[in-house]
Order: C-alpha cells, then structure tokens, then sequence
C-alpha cells in the first residue's frame, strides 16, 4: 500500500466512492483509496492538490466532498 518513505496515521474503513466501499487512507503527504478486495490503490491526491472541500453530516452518516487541481 504504501513506500517506507510513507506512514498511515488514519485508516477509516467502510467508506464508499462511486458506490463502491473500501477503505480511506490518511499519510503524511496524501489521501488515499482502496477498494474492499483489492491490492492496489484507486484514487490518490496530494493535500497541496486539494482546492476545497465541503462537509455534510446527516443523521447516519457525514459526507466529505474534495475539489482538486486539475
């Protein structure tokens, strides 16, 4: 998942990206998401590649939506 260069200082899992769950990865330099079952990673960004982010709670879940740098 990660080089040795990197650490995970989150790992959250049963969270869902395009109707798929996996799980979300928090390490020094970047975000990270991995497909339940799989081995390699799906979506990785760089936090210096976030423009904005927006965050909505309901009553069951909260939801964390990210703009990205193109």
């Amino acid at each position: 998942m990660t080089t040795s260069s990197e650490d995970v200082l989150l790992q959250m899992g049963e969270v869902r990206y395009k109707k798929g769950d996996g799980t979300l990865y928090v390490m020094n330099e970047r975000l990270a998401w991995m497909a339940e079952n799989r081995d390699t990673v799906a979506v990785s960004h760089r936090f210096a590649d976030i423009k904005s982010k927006c965050i909505i709670y309901t009553v069951n879940e909260s939801v964390i939506t990210f703009t990205f740098l193109q």
